[in-house]
C-alpha cells in the first residue's frame, strides 16, 4: 500500500507571509491472517519506505530512504527506526485493537539514539502537556 499526501499552504508571521509545502510518500506492507477460532485476526503493517520533504519558513528538510545522502539528520532520526520495523495488530471479533507489538523496537531505538532530551521518547520533556 501506498499513502501519498501533498499540502501547501501560508503562515502569516510578522516578518511577512512564509510559504509552506509538505510532499510525503509512505510504502507499507499490509498482511492479515485469516481469522482465527474466536474471530481475531492478526494485521501486520511493516514501512518499507519513505519520502518526504517539507519546505517551511524558507529552509527545505528531505528524508529518502531509498537514496543515501538525502537525509535530513532530524527527519532521519524521527523516521529510521519505523523503516522495516514489524508492528502486529490483534483484532478482536468486532474489529477492535486488543494488542499492539513491535512499538517498542521502534520505542527504544529513538531512546538509544536520541541527542537531546526533547528527542527522547521516556524523557519528561518529550511528554505531552
Amino acid at each position: 500500500m501506498t499513502v501519498t499526501t501533498q499540502t501547501q499552504g501560508a503562515v502569516t508571521a510578522p516578518e511577512g507571509e512564509q510559504k509552506t509545502r509538505e510532499d510525503s510518500r509512505f510504502v507499507w506492507d499490509l498482511s492479515v491472517a485469516p481469522p482465527g477460532d474466536k474471530g481475531e485476526k492478526k494485521m501486520t503493517a511493516t514501512l518499507r519506505q519513505v519520502r518526504y520533504l517539507d519546505l517551511d519558513e524558507g529552509k527545505e528538510r528531505t528524508f529518502d530512504s531509498g537514496a543515501a545522502g538525502r537525509t535530513e539528520s532530524r527527519l532521519a532520526f524521527a523516521l529510521k527506526p519505523f523503516i522495516g520495523a514489524a508492528v502486529v495488530l490483534t483484532l478482536d471479533s468486532d474489529d477492535s485493537v486488543v494488542e499492539a507489538t513491535g512499538l517498542d523496537k521502534i520505542w527504544n531505538s529513538l531512546a538509544e539514539k536520541a541527542g537531546t532530551a526533547g528527542q527522547n521518547p521516556s524523557s519528561p520533556a518529550c511528554a505531552s502537556p
